[in-house]
C-alpha cells in the first residue's frame, strides 16, 4: 500500500492506499428494486440507527456503526453516503481541536494556502496511478466546507459574529455553483478554490485561508477515506 508524507506550511498531509481504485464513494446509487427486500429492510434501519447518532452529534460512534453496516452491505450507496458525510464532520472537528492547525489558519496567507493546494493535487497527480478525477475531488472539497459550516467548533472560531441565516444562504449558494462547475485540472481546482475564499471573505467575513485548507483536506479525503493531514501537534501524538 502506497504510502505519502509531505509537509508544508506547517501540516503534514498523509496519504495512504491511494493507489486503490474501487473507493466506496466512487458508485452512483443502484435503481431501486420493485419491492422491498429483506436486506434492504436492515439498511433502513441501520440509517436510522445512524442518523440517532448523528443527531447527537457522536461522529465516531456514527462512523464505526456504518462502517459495520457496509461491511454488511458493501452496495448500499445510502450508507456510503451518510458514512461519507460522518467522516468529514469528524475530520472537521479534529482539526480545529488542535492548535497547531487553528494557528497555522491564523498565520497562513490566501496566496499561501493556494500554493499549498497546488502542491497537494500536484502530488496527488503524481502518485495516483488510477488518474484524477477533478470534478470529483472538488466536489468533496466543497463538501468538506460545506459541512465545516455546520460545525459548532468552526463557527465558534472563525465565524463568531455571523447570523446563522447568512451562513446557510451562503453555504447553499456555493454548493450550487461548485456543483455547476466543469473542472479538469488542478489548476481549475485552484481557481473554483480561490474564488470560493474571495467570496466568503466578502459575504461572511470567513478566513480565505480556512475555505482553502477545508478544500485541500477534503479533495485529499476524496480519493481515499484513509488519507488525512497530521499538523505538527498531530505528529508528535504518532
Amino acid at each position: 500500500m502506497l504510502r505519502l508524507l509531505w509537509v508544508t506550511g506547517g501540516i503534514l498531509f498523509f496519504a495512504g492506499g491511494i493507489s486503490a481504485p474501487n473507493l466506496p464513494f466512487a458508485r452512483g446509487q443502484q435503481p431501486p428494486e420493485l419491492t422491498v427486500s429483506i436486506g434492504e429492510v436492515v439498511t433502513d434501519e441501520s440509517i436510522q440507527s445512524g442518523l440517532r447518532l448523528e443527531q447527537q452529534r457522536l461522529w465516531l460512534d456514527a462512523i464505526q456503526h456504518y462502517e459495520s453496516a457496509t461491511r454488511q452491505h458493501p452496495d448500499d450507496a445510502s450508507l456510503k453516503q451518510r458514512l461519507l458525510v460522518c467522516r468529514i464532520h469528524h475530520d472537521v472537528q479534529r482539526r480545529y481541536q488542535d492548535a497547531t492547525f487553528v494557528r497555522s489558519v491564523g498565520e497562513m496567507s490566501l496566496l499561501q494556502a493556494l500554493d499549498l493546494y497546488v502542491e497537494l493535487l500536484a502530488n496527488m497527480e503524481t502518485h495516483y496511478v488510477d488518474g484524477i478525477d477533478w470534478q470529483r475531488l472538488v466536489r468533496h472539497g466543497s463538501a468538506s466546507l460545506e459541512v465545516a459550516l455546520t460545525e459548532p467548533i468552526f463557527i465558534e472560531k472563525l465565524l463568531p459574529d455571523a447570523k446563522p441565516d447568512a451562513i446557510e444562504t451562503f453555504r447553499m449558494a456555493i454548493h450550487k455553483q461548485v456543483l455547476n462547475r466543469a473542472t479538469t485540472s488542478r489548476h481549475e481546482l485552484r481557481a473554483i478554490a480561490s474564488q470560493v475564499a474571495e467570496l466568503a471573505k466578502r459575504e461572511l467575513g470567513l478566513s480565505s485561508t480556512a475555505v482553502v485548507l477545508e478544500f485541500a483536506c477534503g479533495s485529499l479525503a476524496a480519493l481515499d477515506p484513509y488519507s488525512r493531514f497530521l499538523t505538527a501537534g498531530q505528529l508528535e501524538e504518532t
